[in-house]
């Protein structure tokens, strides 16, 4: 399951960025978009939190997902369900991380 997401999410990345790197560290601000309320709100972001970061990683934008490259993350939750979707902001957050 992990691999056939990683390829969709990894295929989004390329179109979106076109390889562009991202200048560590970063704040990651997720909106969520489900076609209904049936699922908790914990199970929608770990999962997808996961499965981006690594993403992020694989394509190359960031260069890891621990400490130093990623400051902290934000979500959102949203209801549509015409167009269920995640969309992911990255905000160069500057400086150095605290070691």
């Amino acid at each position: 399951m992990k691999q056939g997401y990683q390829m969709v999410i990894s295929n989004a990345i390329r179109a979106s960025l076109k390889r562009q790197a991202i200048k560590p560290p970063v704040m990651i601000h997720y909106s969520f978009y489900e076609p209904d309320k049936r699922r908790d709100l914990d199970n929608i972001a770990a999962v997808a939190h996961k499965f981006i970061q690594d993403a992020l990683v694989k394509c190359r934008v960031i260069e890891n997902d621990g400490w130093q490259h990623i400051v902290g993350f934000s979500d959102e939750f949203h209801v549509d369900k015409h167009n269920p979707r995640i969309e992911v902001t990255l905000i160069e957050a500057g400086g150095g991380g605290e070691e």
